[in-house]
C-alpha cells in the first residue's frame, strides 16, 4: 500500500474518532464531577483517571500522528509522535488493567472491598502510574529502543492482568448463578421465569467478558509494533493502522462504562438533556429576534 494512501485513510479513520473521542470523555468528567455519589466511589476515581487519559489521546495524541503523517520530516513532531502515543497509550492500557483488578477485587473480597479499595489508595495509585510513566519517558532520550521495549513489557503484563481479572469476574459471577440456580431447584422447579432470567444474566456476563477481552486484545498489535521499534527495524507505515485500533478503545471507553454504570448513565443523559434544552431556548430565542 503506498503512503499516500495511508495517510488518507490514517486521516479518514482519526478525525470521526478524535470527534468521538473528545466529546464523550468530556461528558464523562463532566458528569462524575457534577455528581457528588459518583465522586465519593474509589472506583470513580479510575474511570475518571481513564477518561482523563483518553482525553487527551483525542486532543493531543491523534493530531500529532496525523500531522506527522501529513507534514513528515520535522524533528520535534517526529520525536513526539513516537513518544506520545506510547506514553498514554501505556498509561490508558495501564489504568483499565486497575479497572479490571478492582473489579474483580469487588467480586472476591466484597466483604472486605471498602478496607482494601478506599479512595486515598485509588487516588495514590492513579497518581502513581502517571508519575512513573512520564519518567520512564525520560529512558527515550538515553535511548529509544530500549524505552520501546519497556513499554512493549508494560503493555504485554497489562494485557495479561486484564485478562486474568475479567476471566476470574466471568468465573465467580458463573459460580454465583450455578450455587443460585441449584438452591432454586432444591426448593421447587417452578421458577421458569427466574432461571431464564439467570440464564439471560449469564449470556450478558458471557459477552461482557468477551468484549472486555477483545478490547484488551486491541492492544496486541501495538504490543508487536513496539517490539519492532525496540529492534530497531523500522516497520512499515501500515502498522500506523495497528495504533488506530487501539485510539478506538479511547472512543468506545465512556460508552462501554456509561452502559455498565447505570448512575453515569443517568448523569451523562440529564446532561445531555440540559445542553439540548439550552440550545432549543437559544434558537427560539433567536428565531424571535429574527422576527421582531
Amino acid at each position: 500500500m503506498d503512503s499516500e494512501r495511508i495517510v488518507v485513510i490514517v486521516c479518514v479513520l482519526n478525525v470521526p474518532l478524535i470527534v468521538v473521542c473528545i466529546i464523550s470523555n468530556v461528558l464523562v468528567l463532566a458528569a462524575i464531577r457534577r455528581t457528588q455519589s459518583l465522586r465519593s466511589e474509589p472506583s470513580t476515581v479510575f474511570l475518571a483517571n481513564l477518561a482523563v487519559s483518553d482525553l487527551i489521546i483525542g486532543l493531543v495524541v491523534q493530531p500529532v500522528v496525523i500531522t506527522e503523517c501529513v507534514h513528515p520530516g520535522n524533528t520535534v513532531i517526529s520525536h513526539a509522535r513516537r513518544i506520545l502515543p506510547t506514553l498514554f497509550g501505556v498509561i490508558s492500557l495501564s489504568t483499565m488493567a486497575i479497572v479490571s483488578v478492582d473489579g474483580f477485587f469487588a467480586l472476591h473480597y466484597h466483604l472486605r472491598y471498602a478496607d482494601i479499595i478506599t479512595f486515598r489508595r485509588a487516588l495514590f495509585t492513579s497518581a502513581s502510574v502517571w508519575i512513573v510513566l512520564f519518567l520512564l519517558t525520560g529512558i527515550s532520550f538515553w535511548k529509544l529502543s530500549i524505552y520501546f521495549l519497556t513499554s512493549a513489557v508494560i503493555i504485554l503484563i497489562c494485557i495479561l492482568i486484564s485478562i486474568f481479572s475479567y476471566a476470574n469476574i466471568y468465573r465467580i459471577v458463573c459460580h454465583h448463578h450455578s450455587q443460585i440456580s441449584g438452591q432454586q431447584h432444591a426448593v421447587t422447579n417452578v421458577h421458569s421465569e427466574q432461571n431464564r432470567n439467570m440464564a439471560k444474566a449469564k449470556r450478558n456476563t458471557k459477552n461482557t467478558f468477551i468484549f472486555h477481552i477483545l478490547r484488551i486484545l486491541g492492544y496486541s498489535p501495538v504490543l508487536i509494533y513496539m517490539v519492532i521499534l525496540a529492534t530497531s527495524s523500522e516497520p512499515s507505515k501500515e502498522w500506523i493502522l495497528a495504533e488506530t485500533l487501539a485510539y478506538l478503545n479511547s472512543a468506545i471507553n465512556p460508552f462501554l462504562f456509561c452502559w455498565r454504570i447505570r448512575e453515569l448513565r443517568a448523569a451523562v443523559f440529564k446532561m445531555m438533556k440540559k445542553i439540548l434544552r439550552k440550545e432549543s431556548g437559544t434558537n427560539e430565542v433567536a428565531l424571535t429576534s429574527l422576527k421582531v
